[in-house]
């Protein structure tokens, strides 16, 4: 089949990679602008347009997916099938209608449930013991299209965004390829979505790291799992800010105040007392510094109980 591709994340490439070298469809890509990234902010290409020049695949920057030049350009070019995975712009109605089997879309939870931005934080951050992967077609609102395929993907206890995301990644793409094997077979399956099991949840707030040390002691393990090792929760100690990557829930019958320090287990890490619960701190990231263990970091700056984490 002939695919028109969107994508723009560095998951979108490899979703793109594994779907090109299935050696079936011909492939064209439309991915985001050249812009400023890293740290010297030097214009580059995103890893999705650097893999289609690597795959000679003809590649399109519209500023704006609903520019009618952008439509212009490719409304001939008689493609059987829209992909979506991770593109970052919604599509007008005439570009997701484009081609004969309509489009479809990769998405990283089991719709209904998590619609929108970073579902797979969310369902760590909500404590989900099982997420999964849907393949779905595309409508202008968010998310609600009638579903194609779906796969459950088990949450393991030391999961974090990153070990989930893998696993996701993997699932999606076994799933993306039989979907569209089906559709080009005309055998996919077509599932309205029940919108009464509907839960939509919007893009990560910019303070959402900020621990709350006031919570009990699940709610923040649960959020240091859904942020790390990328985004991170985090949290103040002697004045200096530090990002707490690993955490696990520890029984500790010491008292103490919310986000005090109150005991140590050798060679683990500290422990810090929740509103409800206690947690032992395992691994963090000084600001400026490199990971290490909590017991490393507290060695060097002299951090012990009686000391208190704070927002």
């Amino acid at each position: 089949m002939k695919i028109l591709f969107y994508g723009t994340a560095d998951i979108s490439a490899r979703v793109l990679k594994k779907l090109f070298d299935t050696k079936r469809h011909e492939i064209e890509v439309v991915t985001s602008c050249d812009k400023p990234r890293g740290r010297g902010l030097n214009v580059k290409a995103c890893e999705v347009k650097g893999l289609a020049g690597l795959l000679g695949l003809k590649t399109y920057q519209p500023e704006k997916i609903k520019d009618d030049i952008f439509f212009e350009s490719i409304k001939n070019n008689s493609y059987d099938l829209g992909v979506v995975v991770a593109y970052g712009q919604i599509l007008s109605r005439e570009i997701i209608d484009l081609p004969a089997k309509g489009t479809i879309n990769l998405h990283f939870s089991l719709l209904p449930k998590y619609r929108g931005a970073a579902p797979y934080n969310w369902a760590l951050i909500n404590g989900e013991k099982v997420t999964g992967v849907t393949i779905m077609y595309v409508k202008k609102e968010l998310d609600e299209g009638d579903i194609i395929a779906q796969k459950e993907v088990k949450i393991e206890k030391d999961d974090n965004a990153k070990t989930l995301l893998e696993k996701l990644i993997i699932a999606g793409e076994e799933l993306l390829i039989k979907a569209i094997d089906d559709l080009e077979a005309e055998k996919a399956e077509r599932k309205e979505q029940k919108k009464e099991d509907a839960t939509y949840f919007g893009k990560l707030p910019d303070d959402i790291g900020n621990i709350d040390w006031a919570k009990n002691a699940v709610e923040i393990h649960n959020l240091v799992r859904g942020l790390a090792p990328l985004l991170s929760a985090y949290s103040k100690l002697n004045g200096k800010l530090i990002k707490i990557l690993k955490t696990e829930i520890v029984n500790f019958k010491e008292t103490g105040k919310a986000g005090e320090i109150i005991g140590a287990e050798k060679g683990k890490g500290l422990i810090v007392k929740a509103g409800i619960g206690a947690l032992l701190v395992k691994c963090v990231k000084p600001e400026g510094k490199k990971e290490m263990s909590f017991e490393d970091y507290a060695r060097g700056n002299k951090v012990g109980p009686g000391m208190h984490f704070s927002k």
